[in-house]
């Protein structure tokens, strides 16, 4: 299955996190996962225009998600600016690097998009935004919140470790955890799958092809994708455009040097 990803792009952007032992083998991986929002800003006014997800991969905010997640924050930095929803409270993101595409992610439902590396690095900071409160509830943990601006130091945040060896076999178990648009609001997402196939795309990348039990849902971009011993594996990217029960995930090189 090589999805097609005009219209195939797994949302345009988010998640949250709970304190946990900062070791890299947490109790739960899905602690170092959390909700990125895209917000715009109008004439001193701020609105929450998209979302998506990213994971902890150390315990001093940084993290790596889709560079088609952050091109609005790269291509107009004026107006749009990533914001990371961890536990109850939002914090301002840097983009310390992203790969260049070779497609406008705005404009993705124009034309088939040949798959290829697409992974940002980014580094969570102390909220940056004149703002005290998100203008957009989230649903964290079940609950429904209104984040609040993190202004002082940063706590350690729970993350993923990026030993990996070989790569992803087909017929393999994993498991997806991600932010989606499950209902009005966005919510944790988590999807058991298979792989079904392991290639490498055109410009190099390493990538395999996933069926899950749970259609991906806009907004899970970014996904960390897990396997039987709960090691970090693949970065969910691209969902087919005909079965969103079909995605694509890039891993090995894009995981362990996100800024080549």
């Amino acid at each position: 299955m090589r999805p097609r990803l005009g219209a195939a792009l797994v949302g345009l952007l988010c998640f949250t996190v709970l304190a946990a032992p900062v070791t890299g083998q947490i109790a739960d991986p899905a602690d170092a996962v959390f909700m990125l929002a895209m917000v715009r800003e109008h004439s001193g006014a701020y609105e929450q225009i998209g979302y998506a997800t990213a994971f902890f991969v150390s315990a001093d905010g940084v993290a790596l998600t889709n560079s088609h997640v952050v091109y609005a924050a790269l291509r107009d930095p004026e107006h749009h600016q990533l914001l990371a929803v961890v536990d109850k409270e939002f914090y301002s993101v840097e983009i310390v690097c992203a790969s260049r595409l070779t497609y406008d992610p705005i404009k993705s439902n124009e034309a088939p998009i040949n798959p290829g590396r697409d992974v940002a690095e980014i580094r969570v900071v102390p909220a940056k935004l004149p703002i005290d409160s998100l203008p957009y509830r989230v649903n964290v943990k079940e609950v429904l919140i209104n984040p609040t601006a993190h202004r002082g130091s940063l706590p350690p945040f729970p993350f993923l470790t990026r030993t990996i060896k070989g790569h992803p076999q087909a017929g393999s178990h994993v498991r997806a955890i991600g932010y989606g648009r499950v209902s009005s609001f966005p919510r944790k997402w988590t999807a058991q799958g298979l792989i079904r196939e392991f290639w490498i795309a055109d410009d190099g990348t390493e990538t395999f092809d996933l069926e899950f039990s749970n259609p991906a849902q806009p907004g899970n971009s970014g996904s960390p994708v897990l396997d039987d011993h709960q090691q970090l594996i693949g970065i969910l990217t691209w969902v087919s455009p005909d079965h969103s029960n079909l995605a694509s995930a890039q891993s090995n090189d894009v995981l362990r040097r996100p800024c080549p």
